[in-house]
């Protein structure tokens, strides 16, 4: 026999990176810059420094996946601000010691830079045309079966 026993007010597990989010909204002048000064050299500068832009697109993706699973499983709720900084600080040397792994399998790195593209391209379309499709699909087979 086997029993469930809950401590919390919901029966499926939660997570959250507010967290996160909160001291990015706290900086966001900070961030805002790195990312826009980012953005314009690679809009200019992308097919000529392909190795820094596959350091710097590796390095996004490895701190995006790292920060939500430490962000979700392992910091608390609210952080002190130098944990906040010290993942920060480690988040974006693994980021950078992949990048740079990436270059040393170049071809590794260029398939890693388009996958990317290709969720960025896949979440944007579903963001903006395919949910419509499936909401709307789910409410006239609901007036159907009226």
């Amino acid at each position: 026999m086997y029993s469930l026993i809950l401590r919390r007010g919901v029966g499926c597990v939660t997570v959250s990176i507010a967290s996160f989010w909160d001291f990015v909204a706290k900086y966001y002048y900070l961030f805002g810059v790195m990312l826009i000064g980012a953005g314009g050299v690679l809009a200019f500068y992308g097919c000529r420094i392909l190795k820094p832009v596959v350091i710097f697109s590796v390095g996004v993706v490895t701190m995006s996946i790292l920060g939500s699973l430490l962000y979700t499983y392992v910091i608390p709720d609210n952080p002190e601000e130098w944990v906040n900084w010290l993942t920060l600080a480690i988040l974006v040397s693994v980021g950078v010691g992949l990048g740079y792994l990436s270059l040393r399998i170049l071809k590794a790195g260029i398939f890693l830079v388009g996958a990317l593209g290709g969720v960025i391209l896949g979440l944007m379309l579903y963001s903006t045309v395919i949910y419509k499709i499936q909401t709307d699909s789910q409410v006239r087979a609901s007036q159907q079966i009226q």
